[in-house]
């Protein structure tokens, strides 16, 4: 009986797992065309370079999710509540250090665009992109806490919440930036909108 009912769980888990990862990717998929549409093919693609620039540096998290979902997945089994916030506690400071390197390097992709003409030379695109990388090292700070929070959820395995969350903070995203591409077909705008969002699902997460 208990056999069957891990089974289950897992299977249930898996589902909502395979489900955030197909979903995500989708949603954005489809959306490109229109999004392409709407801004031009200029300011679309300076927004898919800092997207590129944040998706690249989400790989500089020491792995972190990892080590939140097996040390309070430890913790959950031991019934150490102490350890489980250590573990957070020490991740969320490491995250924080990580994020001033990231606000670092993109001082540093600054100084190149604005004196050396990096990737690009005219003026209004160079003033667009440097805000931009500002915007997304934030919505990097955001998707670093995510990570964290839902692997957390996960570790009690919560996969259902988590998902639920992933997605409908994403689907919002995407349909908010819709309107946004079309009312004012500014990359800055869709940025701090997306950031917006990422803190408020990250808020929710969290209480």
């Amino acid at each position: 009986m208990k056999s069957k009912i891990s089974i289950s769980k897992n299977l249930k888990n898996s589902f909502w797992n395979i489900l955030e990862v197909v979903l995500s990717p989708l949603l954005f998929f489809i959306s490109i065309p229109i999004f392409i549409n709407l801004l031009g093919e200029n300011d679309f693609g300076l927004w898919m370079f800092v997207t590129s620039i944040v998706v690249f540096m989400q790989s500089m998290n020491l792995g972190l999710p990892f080590s939140t979902y097996k040390h309070v997945s430890t913790g959950i089994e031991q019934k150490d509540q102490v350890s489980i916030s250590k573990t957070l506690n020490t991740n969320i400071s490491l995250t924080s250090i990580l994020v001033v390197l990231c606000f670092v390097i993109c001082g540093v992709l600054h100084f190149g665009i604005s004196n050396y003409d990096w990737y690009i030379d005219d003026v209004q695109d160079k003033d667009t992109l440097i805000t931009g990388l500002y915007i997304g090292m934030g919505i990097l700070a955001v998707k670093f806490l995510e990570q964290i929070f839902y692997n957390c959820f996960r570790a009690y395995e919560e996969f259902q919440y988590a998902t639920i969350l992933s997605v409908f903070t994403k689907f919002v995203t995407v349909i908010g930036n819709l309107f946004i591409a079309y009312f004012t077909k500014d990359i800055i705008n869709i940025l701090g909108f997306t950031l917006a969002v990422g803190s408020i699902g990250i808020a929710l997460s969290y209480f």
